[in-house]
């Protein structure tokens, strides 16, 4: 039942983006055009390289002390400026489902509780910080006691299993971010709901959650490992990653969006 739930989550939220491909373009291209456009400015002011980055080529800044801190500046205006993009889009692309609020060649950004997204953004990564330390800590020690394994070299066994450890770790937090998560798509219809009503509200539909997840893990694995094989120092490599990327978006964003109106307000899920 969990697994045939989860199946269905995934497939409404790819169906959520390709059916109404023109306006999730509408809600997402042109700001983050703006976010990019702003991100290279600033990454070229500060000495870096919008192509390079775009290629995923090496950093020509390492060992270039000045340089490496030009591009850390860069970096971070680059991810503030992001964290603002993403939450306009991210409000929008709810309102559009949720409200059917349909965007112009920009989403609305007056009146829309961009700020507020932001603050409770925080908030839930704040949370998801806090059961990070001990689990983190946990399995910090689990792997050094597997590198005094004898017979074990210490970059072999525990190499594969920090591997597993770092896919199930993230399962875990992508699980209790969407647990956690339905505050947000709560906010951008200017509703008011507490970590502990959404994790109330996702509780039937654990299973399926952590099942959507593994689908998209899977996914996101076998599409990355191919760009990287396929394309890696090449400026194609850049563009594809950064499609597959606004697809991983547009779908997590509707994956939230469709558990939130299936928990919350009994909306289907075919």
């Amino acid at each position: 039942m969990n697994g045939n739930t989860g199946v269905q989550i995934v497939t409404h939220a790819f169906g959520l983006v390709f059916r109404n491909l023109t306006d999730a373009l509408k809600v997402s291209v042109g700001p983050y055009l703006l976010g990019l456009v702003v991100a290279a400015l600033a990454m070229m002011a500060l000495g870096g390289s919008p192509a390079r980055w775009l290629s995923g080529a090496a950093d020509p800044a390492a060992g270039d002390p000045m340089a490496a801190a030009g591009q850390s500046v860069a970096l971070l205006v680059a991810m503030l400026v992001m964290l603002f993009i993403s939450s306009w889009v991210a409000v929008a692309w709810h309102r559009f489902v949720l409200l059917e609020e349909y965007p112009g060649l920009l989403p609305a950004l007056a009146g829309r509780p961009v700020w507020p997204y932001i603050v409770k953004a925080i908030k839930l990564a704040l949370l998801l910080i806090v059961i990070a330390i001990p689990v983190m800590i946990g399995v910090t020690v689990v792997l050094a006691l597997l590198s005094g394994i004898p017979g074990v070299a210490p970059d072999e066994g525990p190499g594969a299993i920090g591997f597993l450890a770092a896919i199930v770790v993230g399962t875990l937090f992508s699980w209790l971010s969407i647990r956690f998560g339905l505050v947000l798509p709560a906010v951008a219809l200017g509703r008011q709901m507490t970590f502990r009503e959404s994790w109330t509200a996702t509780a039937a539909l654990s299973g399926a959650i952590l099942t959507a997840i593994l689908i998209l893990v899977v996914l996101n694995v076998v599409v990355s490992w191919l760009l990287g094989a396929a394309f890696r120092g090449n400026v194609l490599f850049g563009i594809l990653d950064m499609l597959v990327g606004w697809i991983s978006v547009m779908v997590g964003l509707s994956i939230l969006t469709t558990i939130y109106g299936h928990a919350t307000e009994g909306r289907p899920l075919n």
